[in-house]
């Protein structure tokens, strides 16, 4: 596996798009090389061996070889944001300490870079803040606050472990305000201590290491149970590497937007052998009615011999479930493919916004939406692409992006279950009036 490769194939695929490139651009990259994913396992470590050591740099200020670490790890995941977050915190502690200008310079770059990807992204905004503070306040006053900037760096850098997409196990710790349009009942943040242990028979993976058990822990009531689809450790003389592919189920009577925890590997011999920090649930995932259900994956560095995996639910942003939800709103999917005679979806808006493009400081405007997706055929998927395309009121093409619902880390999608996919795409020309949603690829 040549990484050299793979970043010039990331630069000359972003030359051509001229714009960002989505977490499916990247994952298409990895599968025009080739690549195993024993390839894709080591481009995860090297990401997660690069972001902690930055993260530990930035911890005792050692910006210079922080900010090296992290633009390691940006050329291999240029969109993750953490990495990008982590990046600015440590441009902005390098300007704390020597008042050179093109450190906050870059500084302001990479909040900005992250809130491009994610308008909601509050850690990028305390440094945008920070960055106005210290012209505001002079290099007096700036120095002061150094030593704040290098925690900030700590949290948001620390906790990347996992694949290409910026998935539910990288630690990511925003504040969200709530949405226009849901309901505005106060989110509870709820800690949980010592939740009871509830064991989950795991589906037989097809690593021939098939023997790891696997434990949830979440407090009682809160209906929330975990179904492990696959579970991996595989052993190379090049490292270890523990995956899974599972779905946490809500069947409680709470919305939850965030859930929080960590994830135990355990040796055999009872002793912790890795612990990271997850999140299970992200914000920018969608809320998780009752009935829901969420995939999680990931792949990351461990060490041999990980014979149980512990998952265990710390804290989360929940509110108890409106009685009745709005009415879903069906969508008319297109098929830009054959589709096939046992491939039957049923796909149901269930929330679109568009933000005014007249109040926006930069004359923009961001579509937001939030779709379920059932699988009503009788065949099982093992991917599936989907486009959400925008247009005016003329029917010219405003944006388009595709959504990679399901593929090969993910659990796969059964008939007779659904899936929740959320979509936010800045508008910075036209005006919107309406989207139409395609099939591009179905395997």
């Amino acid at each position: 596996m040549d990484l050299r490769a793979y970043v010039e194939a990331l630069e000359d695929a972003r030359q051509k798009k001229s714009g960002d490139l989505t977490e499916g651009d990247l994952r298409e990259i990895v599968r025009e090389l080739g690549w195993s994913d024993e390839d894709i396992a080591k481009i995860d470590a090297e990401i997660e061996a690069s972001s902690e050591r930055g993260a530990n740099f930035a911890s005792h200020r050692l910006w210079s070889n922080s900010i090296a670490e992290y633009e390691d790890a940006l050329r291999l995941a240029p969109t993750r944001l953490s990495i990008l977050s982590g990046l600015a915190s440590s441009h902005m502690g390098k300007f704390r300490e020597t008042q050179e200008p093109e450190h906050r310079t870059k500084a302001e770059y990479y909040a900005r870079r992250c809130l491009d990807i994610d308008p909601r992204y509050q850690t990028a905004y305390a440094i945008v803040r920070e960055i106005g503070d210290a012209r505001t306040r002079g290099p007096r006053a700036g120095r002061r606050l150094a030593a704040g900037v290098a925690i900030l760096s700590v949290l948001v850098g620390a906790g990347v472990f996992v694949s290409l997409s910026d998935s539910p196990d990288t630690m990511r710790v925003p504040i969200v305000p709530p949405r226009e349009g849901t309901p505005q009942a106060p989110q509870n943040v709820t800690p949980v201590t010592a939740p009871p242990p509830v064991k989950v028979v795991a589906t037989p993976p097809t690593s021939p290491q098939s023997n790891i058990e696997v434990e949830f822990q979440a407090a009682e009531g809160l209906g929330l149970t975990l179904e492990m689809r696959k579970i991996e450790q595989s052993d190379y003389d090049s490292g270890s590497y523990f995956s899974y592919a599972a779905l946490l189920k809500n069947t409680g009577n709470l919305e939850f937007s965030k859930i929080s925890g960590r994830l135990e590997l355990v040796g055999a011999d009872g002793t912790n052998e890795v612990v990271h920090a997850a999140t299970f649930l992200d914000t920018h995932e969608g809320d998780m009615r009752p009935g829901d259900v969420h995939e999680m994956q990931t792949t990351m560095k461990s060490r041999p011999g990980v014979k149980l995996a512990r998952f265990v639910v710390t804290t989360m942003e929940s509110r108890v479930a409106p009685e009745r939800y709005p009415d879903l709103v069906p969508v008319n999917v297109i098929w830009d493919i054959r589709q096939p005679p046992s491939v039957k979806l049923d796909i149901f808006e269930r929330r679109v916004k568009v933000g005014d493009r007249s109040k926006s400081i930069l004359n923009t405007a961001y579509f937001e939406a939030e779709w379920e997706i059932r699988n009503v055929g009788s065949q099982t998927l093992k991917k599936l692409n989907l486009e959400y395309r925008l247009y005016d009121k003329s029917n010219n093409l405003l944006v388009t992006n595709s959504m990679l619902t399901v593929y090969s880390s993910l659990p796969e999608f059964l008939p007779g279950e659904k899936r929740v996919e959320t979509a936010m795409k800045e508008i910075k020309t036209g005006e919107y009036d309406h989207y139409e949603l395609h099939v591009i690829e179905v395997e």
